[in-house]
């Protein structure tokens, strides 16, 4: 996916139609339908992987993720609320 389905911003997501990827490198500009809830799932994805394994393109993937996130108003918000939440789940 990150090699193929996401775009130079970060966002994945390219049809509109039915939420899904189509085929690789199909990464339209005026139908993408890159949500942000879709790239803090792949940032809470990322950071599982990198937990398991210790590989430096999980970060990456990451921080390209967070850069999508950044430009949707209300995201940082809602990820920075889910994860204080599960922080006091914990305790």
């Amino acid at each position: 996916m990150v090699q193929r389905k996401i775009y130079i911003t970060g966002a994945i997501g390219s049809q509109s139609a039915g939420e899904a990827y189509s085929s690789d490198y199909d990464l339209p500009n005026d139908t993408a339908y890159a949500e942000s809830c879709v790239s803090i799932g792949l940032m809470m994805f990322a950071r599982r992987m990198l937990e398991l394994e210790l590989d430096s393109r999980y970060a990456d993937v990451m921080e390209r993720a967070l850069s999508a996130v950044s430009r949707s108003t209300g995201a940082i918000i809602f990820m920075l609320t889910a994860r204080n939440a599960s922080k006091n789940a914990e305790v």
